[in-house]
């Protein structure tokens, strides 16, 4: 893998169990590591596809999988968690639509929050969060660098209410906020 991901390959390749998710956040946030070099090193993986989202694997391992996520406009992930793996990711081009949900009684998941991420920005979740990731730009294409550990073999989906997504997402009350980070403090939003 080439120089800007030095550290997080090196990172990567000792793992002998679940990476340490703040380990692994801070290693992605990394100030020093400019997202147009990660661009740069990773372009081959850079594969876009016009009906769904691309999932293309960089490395992986049993203890990690390591991902360029490459979304036209409009493209969005189903509802999901990552059952049994973390997940942390950053930014590398457009702004990332995180929709995050709540279960309800019978097993019926709800629209809770969304935030959009800008370039640079990384989020780490925990297994059990369930989210969906959208580019909602009408233009731009959205890049992503994406790490699970231990490497994400199940997952569950979840179906949602098409009709009240689409409400929310609209609703004022819960319009996306921009979130930004600098190096070493927590994410404000503005």
């Amino acid at each position: 893998m080439p120089g800007s991901l030095d550290r997080l390959q090196g990172y990567l390749a000792r793992l002998d169990e679940q990476a340490d998710l703040a380990r692994l956040e801070a290693i992605l946030t990394d100030a020093r590591v400019r997202d147009d070099l990660l661009l740069r090193d990773l372009g081959c993986y850079c594969q876009f596809c016009d009906k769904a989202y691309a999932r293309n694997l960089v490395c992986e391992s049993r203890w990690h999988q390591l991902y360029v996520m490459c979304w036209r406009p409009g493209q969005a992930s189903s509802v999901h968690d990552h059952r049994g793996s973390a997940c942390a990711f950053r930014v590398l081009t457009g702004e990332c639509t995180e929709v995050r949900f709540e279960r309800e009684d019978a097993g019926v998941v709800r629209p809770v929050s969304s935030v959009v991420y800008e370039t640079g920005f990384v989020c780490a979740t925990e297994d059990d969060d369930i989210h969906m990731i959208a580019n909602r730009s009408a233009s731009e294409n959205l890049v992503t660098l994406h790490c699970y550990s231990p490497a994400l073999t199940t997952w569950n989906e979840y179906e949602t209410d098409d009709a009240a997504l689409g409400s929310f997402l609209r609703t004022a009350a819960c319009s996306p906020v921009i979130a930004t980070r600098t190096r070493g403090a927590a994410p404000s939003t503005s």
